[in-house]
Protein backbone atom coordinates (compact mmCIF):
# COMPACT_ATOMS: atom_id res chain seq x y z
CA UNK A 1 0.00 0.00 0.00
CA UNK A 2 2.90 2.37 0.66
CA UNK A 3 4.30 4.12 -2.40
CA UNK A 4 7.01 6.57 -3.35
CA UNK A 5 5.05 9.83 -3.55
CA UNK A 6 6.05 12.86 -5.66
CA UNK A 7 3.88 15.91 -5.14
CA UNK A 8 2.79 18.90 -7.21
CA UNK A 9 0.21 21.62 -6.42
CA UNK A 10 -2.78 20.08 -8.26
CA UNK A 11 -1.88 16.48 -9.02
CA UNK A 12 -0.21 13.61 -7.25
CA UNK A 13 2.28 11.46 -9.12
CA UNK A 14 2.66 7.93 -7.78
CA UNK A 15 4.77 4.92 -8.60
CA UNK A 16 2.82 1.66 -8.63
CA UNK A 17 4.06 -1.86 -7.98
CA UNK A 18 5.20 -2.27 -11.60
CA UNK A 19 7.40 0.78 -11.33
CA UNK A 20 5.21 2.86 -13.71
CA UNK A 21 4.13 6.38 -12.92
CA UNK A 22 0.43 7.21 -12.69
CA UNK A 23 -1.30 10.57 -12.25
CA UNK A 24 -4.23 11.12 -9.90
CA UNK A 25 -6.19 14.35 -10.13
CA UNK A 26 -6.96 15.41 -6.57
CA UNK A 27 -9.73 17.72 -7.79
CA UNK A 28 -11.99 14.72 -8.49
CA UNK A 29 -13.79 14.96 -5.13
CA UNK A 30 -14.58 18.66 -5.27
CA UNK A 31 -13.18 21.63 -7.10
CA UNK A 32 -13.60 23.60 -3.88
CA UNK A 33 -11.08 21.35 -2.09
CA UNK A 34 -8.06 22.75 -3.92
CA UNK A 35 -6.55 24.31 -0.78
CA UNK A 36 -5.73 22.53 2.43
CA UNK A 37 -7.84 22.92 5.52
CA UNK A 38 -6.97 23.10 9.15
CA UNK A 39 -9.57 20.36 9.78
CA UNK A 40 -7.69 17.77 7.67
CA UNK A 41 -4.04 17.12 8.32
CA UNK A 42 -1.90 17.88 5.28
CA UNK A 43 -0.13 14.54 5.42
CA UNK A 44 -3.45 12.69 5.71
CA UNK A 45 -4.76 14.64 2.71
CA UNK A 46 -1.74 13.74 0.58
CA UNK A 47 -1.77 10.12 1.67
CA UNK A 48 -5.46 9.52 1.00
CA UNK A 49 -5.19 10.97 -2.52
CA UNK A 50 -2.56 8.38 -3.44
CA UNK A 51 -4.38 5.51 -1.80
CA UNK A 52 -2.53 5.31 1.51
CA UNK A 53 -3.98 5.34 5.01
CA UNK A 54 -2.01 6.56 8.01
CA UNK A 55 -2.48 4.77 11.31
CA UNK A 56 -2.91 6.25 14.78
CA UNK A 57 -4.96 9.17 13.44
CA UNK A 58 -8.61 9.87 14.26
CA UNK A 59 -10.33 9.65 10.86
CA UNK A 60 -13.49 11.27 12.17
CA UNK A 61 -11.71 14.57 12.62
CA UNK A 62 -10.39 14.70 9.07
CA UNK A 63 -12.68 16.98 7.02
CA UNK A 64 -12.05 19.07 3.89
CA UNK A 65 -13.55 22.56 3.37
CA UNK A 66 -16.50 20.86 1.67
CA UNK A 67 -16.79 18.46 4.63
CA UNK A 68 -15.50 15.51 2.63
CA UNK A 69 -14.28 12.69 4.85
CA UNK A 70 -11.48 10.28 4.04
CA UNK A 71 -14.18 7.83 2.91
CA UNK A 72 -15.50 10.43 0.45
CA UNK A 73 -11.99 10.73 -1.00
CA UNK A 74 -11.51 6.97 -1.20
CA UNK A 75 -14.88 6.53 -2.94
CA UNK A 76 -14.31 9.32 -5.45
CA UNK A 77 -10.70 8.43 -6.28
CA UNK A 78 -11.38 4.71 -6.57
CA UNK A 79 -9.25 3.52 -3.67
CA UNK A 80 -11.31 0.42 -2.97
CA UNK A 81 -8.56 -1.06 -0.79
CA UNK A 82 -9.11 1.69 1.79
CA UNK A 83 -12.85 1.09 2.21
CA UNK A 84 -12.52 -1.85 4.60
CA UNK A 85 -10.06 -0.27 7.10
CA UNK A 86 -11.92 3.05 7.07
CA UNK A 87 -15.33 1.51 7.76
CA UNK A 88 -13.97 -0.85 10.39
CA UNK A 89 -12.37 2.08 12.16
CA UNK A 90 -15.24 4.57 11.68
CA UNK A 91 -18.49 2.86 10.56
CA UNK A 92 -20.41 6.10 11.04
CA UNK A 93 -18.65 7.54 7.98
CA UNK A 94 -20.76 5.29 5.72
CA UNK A 95 -23.71 7.69 5.79
CA UNK A 96 -21.87 10.90 6.63
CA UNK A 97 -22.73 13.68 4.18
CA UNK A 98 -20.55 16.45 2.83
CA UNK A 99 -21.61 20.05 2.22
CA UNK A 100 -23.62 19.06 -0.91
CA UNK A 101 -25.39 16.22 0.87
CA UNK A 102 -23.41 13.43 -0.81
CA UNK A 103 -22.49 10.25 1.02
CA UNK A 104 -19.62 8.04 -0.13
CA UNK A 105 -21.96 5.94 -2.28
CA UNK A 106 -22.94 9.06 -4.24
CA UNK A 107 -19.33 9.89 -5.09
CA UNK A 108 -18.43 6.33 -6.02
CA UNK A 109 -21.42 6.15 -8.37
CA UNK A 110 -20.72 9.56 -9.93
CA UNK A 111 -17.06 8.70 -10.51
CA UNK A 112 -17.78 5.32 -12.05
CA UNK A 113 -15.65 3.37 -9.59
CA UNK A 114 -17.35 -0.03 -9.73
CA UNK A 115 -14.85 -1.85 -7.52
CA UNK A 116 -15.10 0.86 -4.86
CA UNK A 117 -18.88 0.79 -4.98
CA UNK A 118 -18.85 -2.98 -4.55
CA UNK A 119 -16.45 -2.66 -1.63
CA UNK A 120 -18.66 -0.06 0.04
CA UNK A 121 -21.75 -2.25 -0.28
CA UNK A 122 -19.94 -5.42 0.76
CA UNK A 123 -18.30 -3.94 3.87
CA UNK A 124 -21.50 -2.14 4.87
CA UNK A 125 -23.38 -5.44 4.74
CA UNK A 126 -20.70 -7.22 6.78
CA UNK A 127 -20.81 -4.49 9.43
CA UNK A 128 -24.60 -4.33 9.48
CA UNK A 129 -24.63 -0.79 8.10
CA UNK A 130 -26.50 -1.49 4.88
CA UNK A 131 -30.22 -1.61 4.15
CA UNK A 132 -31.96 -1.02 0.79
CA UNK A 133 -33.16 2.32 2.18
CA UNK A 134 -29.57 3.60 2.00
CA UNK A 135 -29.89 3.79 -1.77
CA UNK A 136 -32.80 6.21 -1.30
CA UNK A 137 -30.48 8.74 0.37
CA UNK A 138 -30.54 12.02 -1.57
CA UNK A 139 -28.10 14.89 -1.82
CA UNK A 140 -29.19 18.53 -1.84
CA UNK A 141 -30.31 18.23 -5.47
CA UNK A 142 -32.42 15.18 -4.55
CA UNK A 143 -30.12 12.92 -6.55
CA UNK A 144 -29.64 9.38 -5.33
CA UNK A 145 -26.53 7.34 -6.12
CA UNK A 146 -28.49 5.83 -9.02
CA UNK A 147 -29.28 9.30 -10.42
CA UNK A 148 -25.59 10.19 -10.36
CA UNK A 149 -24.57 6.93 -12.04
CA UNK A 150 -27.12 7.58 -14.80
CA UNK A 151 -26.02 11.20 -15.25
CA UNK A 152 -22.43 10.07 -15.73
CA UNK A 153 -23.46 7.20 -18.04
CA UNK A 154 -22.07 4.55 -15.70
CA UNK A 155 -24.67 1.95 -16.59
CA UNK A 156 -22.79 -1.01 -15.11
CA UNK A 157 -22.91 0.71 -11.73
CA UNK A 158 -26.57 1.52 -12.27
CA UNK A 159 -27.40 -2.16 -12.79
CA UNK A 160 -25.65 -3.03 -9.51
CA UNK A 161 -27.63 -0.38 -7.63
CA UNK A 162 -30.93 -1.45 -9.21
CA UNK A 163 -30.34 -5.04 -8.13
CA UNK A 164 -29.95 -3.82 -4.54
CA UNK A 165 -33.11 -1.70 -4.59
CA UNK A 166 -35.23 -1.42 -7.77
CA UNK A 167 -37.70 1.02 -6.19
CA UNK A 168 -35.13 3.82 -6.35
CA UNK A 169 -35.64 3.69 -10.14
CA UNK A 170 -38.90 5.63 -9.82
CA UNK A 171 -37.65 8.33 -7.45
CA UNK A 172 -37.66 11.82 -9.07
CA UNK A 173 -34.87 14.30 -8.42
CA UNK A 174 -35.06 18.10 -8.28
CA UNK A 175 -35.45 18.16 -12.09
CA UNK A 176 -38.41 15.76 -11.82
CA UNK A 177 -36.48 13.02 -13.58
CA UNK A 178 -36.41 9.47 -12.29
CA UNK A 179 -33.57 7.05 -13.11
CA UNK A 180 -36.12 5.05 -15.12
CA UNK A 181 -36.92 8.14 -17.18
CA UNK A 182 -33.19 8.73 -17.73
CA UNK A 183 -32.61 5.10 -18.76
CA UNK A 184 -35.49 5.25 -21.26
CA UNK A 185 -34.22 8.54 -22.69
CA UNK A 186 -30.73 7.04 -23.06
CA UNK A 187 -32.09 3.97 -24.84
CA UNK A 188 -30.71 1.54 -22.25
CA UNK A 189 -33.23 -1.22 -22.91
CA UNK A 190 -31.49 -3.82 -20.74
CA UNK A 191 -31.33 -1.42 -17.82
CA UNK A 192 -34.99 -0.45 -18.26
CA UNK A 193 -35.92 -4.14 -18.15
CA UNK A 194 -33.94 -4.62 -14.92
CA UNK A 195 -35.67 -1.62 -13.38
CA UNK A 196 -39.14 -2.79 -14.38
CA UNK A 197 -38.74 -6.34 -13.09
CA UNK A 198 -39.35 -5.50 -9.45
CA UNK A 199 -41.21 -2.20 -9.37
CA UNK A 200 -44.62 -3.71 -10.19
CA UNK A 201 -47.34 -1.12 -10.61
CA UNK A 202 -45.29 1.74 -9.21
CA UNK A 203 -45.90 5.16 -10.75
CA UNK A 204 -43.28 5.40 -13.48
CA UNK A 205 -44.25 8.85 -14.64
CA UNK A 206 -41.93 11.76 -14.01
CA UNK A 207 -43.54 14.98 -12.83
CA UNK A 208 -44.94 17.77 -15.06
CA UNK A 209 -46.72 15.30 -17.31
CA UNK A 210 -43.56 13.73 -18.74
CA UNK A 211 -43.72 9.93 -18.96
CA UNK A 212 -41.08 7.35 -19.66
CA UNK A 213 -42.86 6.53 -22.91
CA UNK A 214 -42.54 10.15 -24.06
CA UNK A 215 -38.83 10.14 -23.22
CA UNK A 216 -38.17 6.96 -25.16
CA UNK A 217 -40.17 8.09 -28.20
CA UNK A 218 -38.44 11.49 -28.33
CA UNK A 219 -35.08 9.73 -28.21
CA UNK A 220 -36.25 7.35 -31.00
CA UNK A 221 -35.63 4.35 -28.75
CA UNK A 222 -38.18 1.99 -30.27
CA UNK A 223 -37.12 -0.99 -28.20
CA UNK A 224 -37.76 0.83 -24.95
CA UNK A 225 -41.15 2.06 -26.13
CA UNK A 226 -42.16 -1.43 -27.17
CA UNK A 227 -41.09 -2.79 -23.80
CA UNK A 228 -43.57 -0.48 -22.11
CA UNK A 229 -46.35 -0.77 -24.66
CA UNK A 230 -46.25 -4.56 -25.03
CA UNK A 231 -46.10 -5.06 -21.25
CA UNK A 232 -48.39 -2.20 -20.24
CA UNK A 233 -50.51 -4.63 -18.09
CA UNK A 234 -47.71 -3.98 -15.31
CA UNK A 235 -47.92 -0.46 -16.18
CA UNK A 236 -51.53 0.32 -17.13
CA UNK A 237 -51.04 4.06 -17.65
CA UNK A 238 -47.82 3.95 -19.62
CA UNK A 239 -49.38 3.88 -23.06
CA UNK A 240 -52.98 4.99 -22.56
CA UNK A 241 -53.28 7.92 -24.91
CA UNK A 242 -56.23 9.46 -23.05
CA UNK A 243 -54.26 9.73 -19.77
CA UNK A 244 -50.65 10.41 -20.80
CA UNK A 245 -50.41 13.78 -22.54
CA UNK A 246 -47.47 16.07 -23.08
CA UNK A 247 -48.47 19.32 -21.41
CA UNK A 248 -46.40 21.47 -23.77
CA UNK A 249 -48.15 20.44 -27.01
CA UNK A 250 -50.96 18.24 -25.75
CA UNK A 251 -49.55 15.26 -27.63
CA UNK A 252 -50.13 11.66 -26.63
CA UNK A 253 -47.56 8.87 -27.02
CA UNK A 254 -49.39 7.93 -30.24
CA UNK A 255 -48.86 11.47 -31.59
CA UNK A 256 -45.16 11.30 -30.74
CA UNK A 257 -44.76 7.83 -32.24
CA UNK A 258 -46.48 9.04 -35.41
CA UNK A 259 -44.24 12.11 -35.71
CA UNK A 260 -41.18 9.94 -35.12
CA UNK A 261 -42.35 7.46 -37.80
CA UNK A 262 -42.25 4.55 -35.35
CA UNK A 263 -44.52 2.31 -37.42
CA UNK A 264 -44.18 -0.67 -35.11
CA UNK A 265 -45.09 1.32 -32.02
CA UNK A 266 -48.04 2.94 -33.80
CA UNK A 267 -49.27 -0.46 -34.96
CA UNK A 268 -49.21 -1.83 -31.39
CA UNK A 269 -50.84 1.24 -29.86
CA UNK A 270 -53.66 1.41 -32.40
CA UNK A 271 -54.78 -2.11 -31.50
CA UNK A 272 -54.91 -1.32 -27.78
CA UNK A 273 -58.52 -0.81 -26.74
CA UNK A 274 -57.44 1.78 -24.15
CA UNK A 275 -55.90 4.07 -26.77
CA UNK A 276 -58.15 6.86 -28.04
CA UNK A 277 -57.48 7.45 -31.74
CA UNK A 278 -59.59 10.62 -31.88
CA UNK A 279 -57.54 12.78 -29.50
CA UNK A 280 -56.15 15.97 -31.05
CA UNK A 281 -53.08 17.89 -29.99
CA UNK A 282 -53.07 21.59 -29.20
CA UNK A 283 -52.97 22.36 -32.93
CA UNK A 284 -56.18 20.39 -33.47
CA UNK A 285 -54.44 17.55 -35.30
CA UNK A 286 -55.20 13.86 -34.92
CA UNK A 287 -52.50 11.26 -35.36
CA UNK A 288 -53.65 10.57 -38.92
CA UNK A 289 -53.45 14.29 -39.68
CA UNK A 290 -49.78 14.19 -38.68
CA UNK A 291 -49.12 11.04 -40.71
CA UNK A 292 -50.77 12.53 -43.81
CA UNK A 293 -48.59 15.67 -43.88
CA UNK A 294 -46.47 15.93 -47.04
CA UNK A 295 -47.63 12.54 -48.43
CA UNK A 296 -45.58 12.86 -51.60
CA UNK A 297 -42.32 13.43 -49.76
CA UNK A 298 -42.68 10.63 -47.19
CA UNK A 299 -40.28 7.89 -46.16
CA UNK A 300 -41.35 4.27 -46.35
CA UNK A 301 -41.61 4.13 -42.54
CA UNK A 302 -43.97 7.11 -42.63
CA UNK A 303 -46.05 5.34 -45.27
CA UNK A 304 -46.29 2.28 -43.01
CA UNK A 305 -47.19 4.50 -40.06
CA UNK A 306 -49.95 6.08 -42.13
CA UNK A 307 -51.25 2.66 -43.20
CA UNK A 308 -51.29 1.40 -39.60
CA UNK A 309 -53.46 4.36 -38.59
CA UNK A 310 -55.77 4.02 -41.61
CA UNK A 311 -56.29 0.31 -41.06
CA UNK A 312 -57.11 0.95 -37.40
CA UNK A 313 -59.80 3.46 -38.38
CA UNK A 314 -58.07 6.58 -37.06
CA UNK A 315 -60.01 9.74 -38.02
CA UNK A 316 -58.61 12.50 -40.19
CA UNK A 317 -59.84 16.06 -39.86
CA UNK A 318 -57.76 17.68 -42.60
CA UNK A 319 -58.22 16.86 -46.24
CA UNK A 320 -55.13 15.57 -47.95
CA UNK A 321 -53.61 18.04 -50.36
CA UNK A 322 -53.09 15.90 -53.42
CA UNK A 323 -51.35 17.24 -56.46
CA UNK A 324 -49.64 15.82 -59.47
CA UNK A 325 -46.00 16.62 -59.99
CA UNK A 326 -43.34 15.67 -62.47
CA UNK A 327 -41.96 13.32 -59.86
CA UNK A 328 -45.18 11.34 -59.84
CA UNK A 329 -45.43 11.39 -63.59
CA UNK A 330 -42.09 9.57 -63.60
CA UNK A 331 -43.51 6.98 -61.21
CA UNK A 332 -46.49 6.45 -63.46
CA UNK A 333 -44.13 5.91 -66.37
CA UNK A 334 -42.15 3.35 -64.36
CA UNK A 335 -45.29 1.41 -63.45
CA UNK A 336 -46.48 1.58 -67.05
CA UNK A 337 -43.16 0.14 -68.23
CA UNK A 338 -43.49 -2.69 -65.71
CA UNK A 339 -47.03 -3.50 -66.81
CA UNK A 340 -45.94 -3.49 -70.46
CA UNK A 341 -43.06 -5.89 -69.74
CA UNK A 342 -45.39 -8.29 -67.90
CA UNK A 343 -47.83 -8.22 -70.80
CA UNK A 344 -45.00 -8.94 -73.26
CA UNK A 345 -43.61 -11.86 -71.22
CA UNK A 346 -46.98 -13.46 -70.63
CA UNK A 347 -47.93 -13.07 -74.31
CA UNK A 348 -44.76 -14.90 -75.33
CA UNK A 349 -45.33 -17.60 -72.70
CA UNK A 350 -48.76 -18.25 -74.21
CA UNK A 351 -47.13 -19.52 -77.42
CA UNK A 352 -44.19 -21.35 -75.85
CA UNK A 353 -46.09 -23.81 -73.69
CA UNK A 354 -44.14 -26.16 -71.41
CA UNK A 355 -43.92 -29.59 -73.03
CA UNK A 356 -44.54 -28.22 -76.53
CA UNK A 357 -47.27 -29.23 -79.00
CA UNK A 358 -48.35 -32.39 -80.75
CA UNK A 359 -46.72 -32.15 -84.18
CA UNK A 360 -47.31 -35.62 -85.55
CA UNK A 361 -49.53 -35.67 -88.62
CA UNK A 362 -51.35 -38.82 -87.52
CA UNK A 363 -52.01 -37.57 -83.99
CA UNK A 364 -55.72 -36.87 -83.34
CA UNK A 365 -54.85 -33.73 -81.33
CA UNK A 366 -52.32 -32.27 -83.71
CA UNK A 367 -51.29 -28.72 -82.76
CA UNK A 368 -52.60 -29.11 -79.20
CA UNK A 369 -50.40 -28.82 -76.11
CA UNK A 370 -48.99 -32.19 -75.10
CA UNK A 371 -49.52 -31.60 -71.34
CA UNK A 372 -52.98 -30.10 -71.58
CA UNK A 373 -54.54 -32.71 -69.28
CA UNK A 374 -51.97 -32.17 -66.51
CA UNK A 375 -53.28 -30.16 -63.55
CA UNK A 376 -50.10 -28.14 -63.24
CA UNK A 377 -50.32 -27.20 -66.91
CA UNK A 378 -53.89 -25.99 -66.43
CA UNK A 379 -52.77 -23.83 -63.47
CA UNK A 380 -50.01 -22.43 -65.69
CA UNK A 381 -52.47 -21.45 -68.43
CA UNK A 382 -54.89 -19.79 -66.03
CA UNK A 383 -52.13 -17.90 -64.17
CA UNK A 384 -50.53 -16.70 -67.37
CA UNK A 385 -53.88 -15.54 -68.74
CA UNK A 386 -54.79 -13.61 -65.57
CA UNK A 387 -51.32 -12.03 -65.48
CA UNK A 388 -51.53 -10.85 -69.08
CA UNK A 389 -54.98 -9.30 -68.96
CA UNK A 390 -54.47 -7.67 -65.55
CA UNK A 391 -51.22 -6.10 -66.79
CA UNK A 392 -53.01 -4.77 -69.89
CA UNK A 393 -55.70 -3.21 -67.67
CA UNK A 394 -52.99 -1.68 -65.50
CA UNK A 395 -51.36 -0.15 -68.56
CA UNK A 396 -54.65 1.44 -69.61
CA UNK A 397 -55.32 2.75 -66.09
CA UNK A 398 -51.88 4.32 -65.91
CA UNK A 399 -52.43 6.05 -69.24
CA UNK A 400 -55.59 7.55 -67.71
CA UNK A 401 -53.61 8.59 -64.63
CA UNK A 402 -51.42 10.84 -66.78
CA UNK A 403 -54.29 12.86 -68.26
CA UNK A 404 -53.92 15.64 -65.61
CA UNK A 405 -57.39 14.98 -64.23
CA UNK A 406 -56.85 14.77 -60.45
CA UNK A 407 -59.84 12.58 -59.60
CA UNK A 408 -59.25 10.29 -62.53
CA UNK A 409 -55.58 9.98 -61.63
CA UNK A 410 -56.33 9.05 -58.01
CA UNK A 411 -58.98 6.55 -59.01
CA UNK A 412 -56.74 5.02 -61.67
CA UNK A 413 -53.74 4.57 -59.42
CA UNK A 414 -55.86 3.01 -56.63
CA UNK A 415 -57.12 0.42 -59.11
CA UNK A 416 -53.83 -0.07 -60.94
CA UNK A 417 -51.64 -0.94 -57.96
CA UNK A 418 -53.73 -3.90 -56.69
CA UNK A 419 -54.04 -5.22 -60.24
CA UNK A 420 -50.29 -4.93 -60.72
CA UNK A 421 -49.82 -6.97 -57.55
CA UNK A 422 -52.16 -9.64 -58.92
CA UNK A 423 -50.28 -9.65 -62.22
CA UNK A 424 -46.89 -10.11 -60.51
CA UNK A 425 -48.30 -12.89 -58.33
CA UNK A 426 -49.73 -14.73 -61.33
CA UNK A 427 -46.47 -14.46 -63.27
CA UNK A 428 -44.63 -15.95 -60.29
CA UNK A 429 -47.18 -18.74 -59.96
CA UNK A 430 -47.05 -19.52 -63.69
CA UNK A 431 -43.27 -19.77 -63.62
CA UNK A 432 -43.33 -22.04 -60.55
CA UNK A 433 -45.84 -24.56 -61.93
CA UNK A 434 -44.25 -24.57 -65.39
CA UNK A 435 -40.78 -25.44 -64.06
CA UNK A 436 -42.11 -28.06 -61.65
CA UNK A 437 -44.11 -29.59 -64.51
CA UNK A 438 -41.20 -30.04 -66.91
CA UNK A 439 -38.96 -31.60 -64.19
CA UNK A 440 -41.72 -33.73 -62.68
CA UNK A 441 -39.78 -36.93 -63.46
CA UNK A 442 -37.26 -35.86 -60.78
CA UNK A 443 -39.53 -35.73 -57.77
CA UNK A 444 -37.17 -34.06 -55.31
CA UNK A 445 -36.31 -31.30 -57.78
CA UNK A 446 -39.97 -30.61 -58.57
CA UNK A 447 -40.75 -30.42 -54.85
CA UNK A 448 -37.87 -28.01 -54.19
CA UNK A 449 -39.12 -25.74 -56.97
CA UNK A 450 -42.62 -25.77 -55.47
CA UNK A 451 -41.33 -25.01 -51.99
CA UNK A 452 -39.14 -22.11 -53.13
CA UNK A 453 -41.93 -20.74 -55.28
CA UNK A 454 -44.50 -20.97 -52.49
CA UNK A 455 -42.24 -19.15 -50.03
CA UNK A 456 -41.55 -16.44 -52.59
CA UNK A 457 -45.25 -16.00 -53.34
CA UNK A 458 -46.05 -15.72 -49.64
CA UNK A 459 -43.33 -13.10 -49.21
CA UNK A 460 -44.66 -11.19 -52.22
CA UNK A 461 -48.16 -11.11 -50.76
CA UNK A 462 -46.94 -10.04 -47.34
CA UNK A 463 -45.02 -7.16 -48.89
CA UNK A 464 -47.54 -6.08 -51.49
CA UNK A 465 -50.97 -6.60 -49.93
CA UNK A 466 -50.68 -3.90 -47.22
CA UNK A 467 -49.49 -1.42 -49.83
CA UNK A 468 -52.12 -2.18 -52.43
CA UNK A 469 -55.26 -2.67 -50.37
CA UNK A 470 -57.79 0.17 -50.02
CA UNK A 471 -56.43 2.79 -47.64
CA UNK A 472 -59.52 3.13 -45.47
CA UNK A 473 -61.31 0.07 -44.14
CA UNK A 474 -64.65 0.26 -42.36
CA UNK A 475 -65.01 -3.49 -41.89
CA UNK A 476 -63.30 -4.60 -38.68
CA UNK A 477 -62.83 -8.14 -40.04
CA UNK A 478 -60.81 -6.79 -42.98
CA UNK A 479 -58.77 -4.66 -40.62
CA UNK A 480 -58.04 -7.65 -38.44
CA UNK A 481 -56.98 -9.76 -41.43
CA UNK A 482 -54.65 -7.07 -42.78
CA UNK A 483 -53.22 -6.36 -39.35
CA UNK A 484 -50.84 -9.31 -39.53
CA UNK A 485 -49.31 -8.87 -43.01
CA UNK A 486 -48.81 -5.18 -42.21
CA UNK A 487 -47.05 -6.04 -38.96
CA UNK A 488 -44.80 -8.55 -40.76
CA UNK A 489 -43.95 -5.90 -43.35
CA UNK A 490 -43.11 -3.43 -40.55
CA UNK A 491 -40.83 -5.99 -38.91
CA UNK A 492 -39.14 -6.77 -42.21
CA UNK A 493 -38.36 -3.12 -42.95
CA UNK A 494 -37.65 -1.88 -39.44
CA UNK A 495 -34.25 -0.30 -38.96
Amino acid sequence: MYRDVKRSPSVVKTMDSDGEDSIIDINVVSQADEKQTTSMDAEVYRAITVGELQSNISLLDQLSPQRNTVLHYAASLGHHQLVEPILKSCPELFRTTNSTGDIALHLAAASGNLSTLKSLLHQAKLLGLFSPQVLMDENLEKNTALHLAMKSHHYDLAILLVEENALVSTRPNAQNMSPLFMAAEAGQLGLVQRMMQNIGAADIRALEGRSVVHAAIRARNTGTVLLFCVNHTHLPEACNAHQQRDEKKGETPLHLATKGEHARVVHILTWDMGVNLEIRNDNGLTTLDLAAERPYNATFQKRLTWLALRYAGAPQTRKENYYLSSRYTERFNTLLLMATLIATVTFAAGFTMPGGYNSSDDHPNKGMATLVKKRMFQIFVLSNTVAMYSSIIVAILLIWAMLNDLRLSLCSIKLAIPLLGISLSMVSLAFMVAISLVVSNVTWLANVVLIIGSISLLSLWIIFIPLSFPNSLTDRVSRYILRYPLYLLILATEK
